[in-house]
């Protein structure tokens, strides 16, 4: 085969540092725009992004030329400068260290995206810690 192929969809999940509840609507559609072309520019298209006050999830088909790690150090590091250069307010904001990473069936990826642009919505009845105990998982 002379041309590689490859059609991979990963679910990111990264909160703020301390959950501390940065993400506010004022500066949400800037960042997540922002973020989108950070992933365009990676050539790792993105396809959903939502999120709530103290963490965020992409949906995203990740490059045949990057790593994940790489992927989400670019976006986590370049987003950080961008919102600290916002306002004052933002001055001590930081991601944290982790993530949570979830490969996704290209059959299953538009459910998905509903359920990341619905957060909002979903977060009025859960917490980040029991969505991701459904994941089996602790951030």
């Amino acid at each position: 085969m002379a041309q590689s192929i490859a059609h991979i969809y990963l679910h990111i999940i990264f909160s703020t540092k301390e959950r501390t509840p940065y993400l506010d609507p004022k500066i949400e559609p800037n960042l997540y725009q922002y973020i989108k072309t950070i992933c365009t520019d990676l050539d790792s298209p993105l396809i959903a992004i939502g999120g709530n006050v103290d963490h965020i999830h992409l949906l995203c088909s990740l490059s045949k030329s990057i790593t994940l790690s790489s992927l989400i150090k670019t976006i986590k590091s370049k987003s950080s400068h961008w919102i600290k250069r916002q306002d004052q307010s933002f001055q001590n904001f930081y991601w944290q260290r982790g993530y949570a990473a979830f490969s996704v069936s290209p059959y299953n990826y538009q459910k998905l995206t509903l359920y990341i642009k619905n957060q909002k919505e979903h977060h009025k009845d859960y917490s980040l810690q029991e969505e991701l105990k459904q994941f089996n998982l602790k951030l």
